[in-house]
């Protein structure tokens, strides 16, 4: 559990950096056994939520 903590942390950072978090999430997921359209399903949720987040404070911030 711990090592898919670390990768979400890790995709996460890349995402906010400038995107590309998926290639590391995608083949991790597979390797853990989950089809992949459920895979792609799952980081998709992520991505969206990761977004939405990010507007939400963006316009807190007025950066928007």
């Amino acid at each position: 559990m711990s090592i898919i903590f670390v990768i979400g942390i890790v995709a996460g950072f890349f995402n906010t950096i400038g995107g590309g978090g998926s290639l590391l999430v995608l083949p991790f997921l597979t390797f853990l056994g989950m089809d992949i359209a459920l895979a792609i399903g799952t980081n998709r949720l992520g991505v969206i939520l990761q977004s939405g987040t990010a507007a939400v404070e963006y316009g807190r911030k007025k950066v928007l």
